[in-house]
């Protein structure tokens, strides 16, 4: 019996998956950023690397304080949740770092729970 209990638990993948707030963005992306400068009020962007690792880079004038929750299915889909606060006197970058050991084929956006897209998706 404990046997068959070590050989299941040995076959379940276990996902993780955690989202921070970083102060820099690697360099490749931010050399893809100014190359790439589009005049917008509100800006979000995706980078991924293709494998683990994405970024959400969020150009707004509205603040925010806690780090985005998520959420993911183990179909391969994940959903971000940003929570914007009062509006501050000037556009302000946030950079968000995606890491999970599942190459995710759909991110979805939320912010202040309503349905959002990226502006851009890019590929490092």
């Amino acid at each position: 019996m404990l046997m068959s209990i070590l050989i299941v638990s040995g076959c379940v993948e276990v996902t993780t998956t955690s989202i921070s707030i970083e102060k820099n963005l690697p360099k490749k992306i931010e050399k893809i950023l100014q190359e790439n400068s589009i005049d917008k009020e509100n800006l979000i962007q995706l980078f991924s690397n293709g494998k683990d690792t994405y970024y959400i880079v969020y150009e707004t004038n509205n603040r925010i304080d806690d780090i985005p929750g998520y959420s993911y299915t183990f179909d391969s889909e994940v959903t971000i949740n940003i929570s914007e606060g009062e509006e501050a006197d000037k556009i302000s970058r946030y950079i968000f770092k995606l890491t999970s050991n599942i190459n995710y084929k759909t991110i979805n956006l939320k912010l202040n729970g309503n349905p959002a897209s990226f502006d851009v998706v890019t590929h490092y």
